[in-house]
């Protein structure tokens, strides 16, 4: 694959997840509903996402699950695993 190609699948996600967030957004304020959006690149994302639920006093943390392989899963780990079996707060994992 190419630079090129590279980018464009880079740029389709980014739309992808710009669309995604959108819809999230739109769906929580018609719902009345007090969230609070973060977006960011850590080193780590199952800790990241743990500190920050921390430090923000959250009462859920919601959670994408991709449905990777077992084992995908067994070698990389999965972010809602660990999330789920390390919050000390409830999570939603959503499909």
């Amino acid at each position: 694959m190419g630079a090129t190609e590279a980018n464009k699948i880079t740029e389709m996600r980014k739309q992808q997840m710009e669309q995604t967030l959108q819809n999230a957004e739109k769906l929580l304020k018609s719902r009345n509903v007090k969230y609070q959006l973060l977006v960011g690149v850590v080193d780590e994302i199952r800790e990241g996402l743990l500190k920050e639920a921390d430090s923000l006093n959250a009462d859920i943390v919601v959670v994408g699950s991709r449905g990777g392989s077992t084992l995908t899963k067994l070698i990389m780990g999965s972010v809602s695993d660990y999330v789920v079996k390390n919050a000390h707060i409830p999570v939603l994992v959503v499909p």
